[in-house]
């Protein structure tokens, strides 16, 4: 979890790594951006698949300043206590699965790749 989950919930974020040569400290012009990027993050459930716990983000612009998006709140603590609801495995493991679609890179000058 994160400080603003309180510790009661799992949170789950997808994160953008840009190309070394973008990356770039100057946060207050953006050399590039991801926009209109959806996702996808699910928790899996390992003993009944229809349980598992998703969730979609429509649409969302990644840029410097905004590398990462996803929920403080993915999945209650209380659905992790057990390995009988399936939520965590015998080896104690949680099974994410993301996916991510729309991810053009857009630069704002000229870079050699």
């Amino acid at each position: 979890g994160t400080a603003q989950s309180s510790g009661a919930f799992l949170s789950a974020f997808v994160e953008v790594v840009p190309p070394v040569n973008l990356d770039e400290p100057e946060i207050s012009q953006p050399k590039w951006e991801c926009k209109d990027v959806t996702f996808t993050i699910t928790v899996v459930n390992q003993k009944e698949a229809e349980h598992s716990i998703c969730k979609t983000e429509d649409k969302f612009c990644f840029t410097p300043q905004f590398l990462d998006r996803g929920w403080h709140d993915m999945v209650p603590i209380s659905l992790l206590r057990s390995s009988d609801l399936g939520f965590v495995d015998e080896e104690h493991k949680i099974h994410f699965h993301a996916e991510v679609c729309g991810l053009p890179l857009a630069t704002h000058q000229q870079h050699p790749f």
